[in-house]
């Protein structure tokens, strides 16, 4: 990727020591490219501050009248020096700064600080992205860029449970700072929203092996082939090859890491090529077929939220799903197609009454001009 950027600009020099490689631009018109670069659009993160100090120093030591620099300027350049990066302890941005969120922008972020991950005990994946907890905006403008996205359902994404934003207090001891954390998991937003998105990029960092590999594994999960032997091994192995174990420094010669996971993949996308594990039976139910057991909890009924009208205005693949987007829990929603009453939302009181058809569970609402609330 450092090289793509050095080849893009046509500047720079790339250094590669034993386990880091650098991409530097130090002479003075060269940097004037860089500058002409940031200057038109500012930086989204604490880095503009950065920036900032950092051009000031250049215009400094640049534009000095003497040849010599004198101990006055020095002590001025050394003084913005101590201001940046580790030792900043300001984060105030300009007043004319805003957060600018595009999706190439947000793909380069993710592939330098977001990950895909997946727990070997529940199978359960998630995607996320980790800061320092001063970059809040930027994870909250990213928030909202994500809710924003299209996807299966013609809906919008408004209900922050499908992206969740939270804070940590780092438990690596008090120099290290609080963190803020993006995380997706819900399967339906991941399947129907952030895949679609993701492929539609071109990525340039090894970041996309394993999304690709993380993406392989949820597809597995979606057709219930992870309650198979099959499918548990193909989980595992795929999972090991990612993140950490797929950096230069692991044993595996890349010939030998390479032919592995490419068999690993074919027997990945000849297992996905057969019919589901999961079969819908007349009563609703979803059986897995390997295990001669039906599907546990709510997850087994699929919901359709219609309007007066009777068109479909929101579609989940589950009731959990569906009180988590109207931000209730799932007794709520089990209660109001108990007794007929409303939730309200966007404005508006929705009535709910139910028909189920095999195992799809029809929640018909309309609007109610009774204003009473939970």
């Amino acid at each position: 990727m450092l090289k793509y950027i050095a080849q893009r600009l046509g500047i720079g020099n790339i250094s590669v020591r034993e386990k880091t490689v650098s991409y530097t631009v130090s002479s003075k018109n060269h940097l004037l490219k860089i500058f002409s670069i940031f200057d038109k659009r500012s930086l989204n993160t604490s880095k503009n501050l950065n920036y900032i100090l950092f051009r000031q120093a250049y215009d400094l030591y640049f534009n000095r009248e003497s040849f010599k620099v004198s101990t006055e300027l020095r002590s001025k350049i050394i003084d913005l020096k101590n201001q940046m990066n580790k030792k900043r302890i300001e984060f105030n941005q300009p007043q004319d700064h805003f957060i600018h969120i595009t999706r190439y922008w947000l793909l380069g972020f993710i592939e330098g600080d977001g990950y895909f991950s997946i727990n070997q005990q529940s199978y359960s994946l998630k995607f996320g992205i980790g800061q320092t907890s001063q970059e809040i905006g930027v994870l909250e403008a990213i928030q909202e860029f994500l809710l924003g996205l299209p996807g299966k359902y013609s809906i919008k994404r408004n209900n922050t449970n499908l992206v969740k934003l939270d804070t940590y207090n780092s438990a690596k001891g008090r120099d290290h700072k609080p963190m803020v954390y993006i995380t997706v998991n819900q399967t339906d937003f991941l399947t129907n929203v952030l895949i679609p998105f993701f492929d539609n990029l071109i990525w340039l960092s090894k970041k996309e092996k394993d999304y690709q590999d993380w993406k392989l594994i949820l597809n597995i999960k979606n057709q219930g082939k992870h309650f198979t032997d099959e499918g548990k091994e193909l989980i595992s192995l795929i999972s090991k090859s990612m993140n950490n174990n797929r950096l230069s420094t692991n044993l595996a010669t890349p010939n030998e890491e390479n032919s592995s996971l490419i068999i690993i993949k074919e027997r990945a996308l000849k297992l996905l090529s057969s019919p589901s594990n999961y079969e819908v039976q007349p009563d609703g139910k979803i059986l897995i077929k390997s295990l001669g057991t039906f599907y546990k909890g709510s997850g087994n009924v699929r919901v359709k939220v219609l309007d007066e009208k009777g068109e479909v205005i929101y579609n989940f693949n589950s009731i959990k799903d569906c009180a988590l987007f109207f931000n209730v829990h799932s007794r709520t929603i089990n209660r109001r197609l108990d007794n007929g009453s409303f939730i309200e939302f966007e404005g508006k009181n929705l009535v709910f009454n139910s028909l189920r058809q095999g195992n799809i569970l029809t929640l018909i609402c309309f609007i109610s001009k009774n204003k009473k609330k939970f």
